[in-house]
């Protein structure tokens, strides 16, 4: 079982947009069929994330988000050592 603790911070928000679509999904104006994910920054990385995992929404829109952490990364740098070093 899984701590608190151990549980990814976007699985977690996950959980609390999928719990905010069911309480809107219950309002008569809404309709259920044509739902969408969308955020930026972290709620894009959110979003992104939410695309991969369930087919709830019909679209996604996100911006200024990561699609790869590995991207995001520095370049490795090369040590010289070649003369002046």
């Amino acid at each position: 079982m899984l701590a608190a603790r151990d549980v990814p911070a976007v699985v977690v928000r996950s959980n609390t947009l999928q719990s905010a679509t069911d309480a809107a999904e219950q309002l008569p104006e809404i309709d259920e069929s044509r739902t969408a994910a969308m955020g930026g920054s972290f709620g894009g990385h959110m979003a992104n994330w939410v695309a991969g995992h369930t087919d709830r929404f019909r679209a996604n829109v996100t911006h200024a988000s990561l699609w790869a952490l590995d991207a995001s990364a520095p370049p490795r740098t090369r040590r010289s050592t070649g003369p002046g070093r």
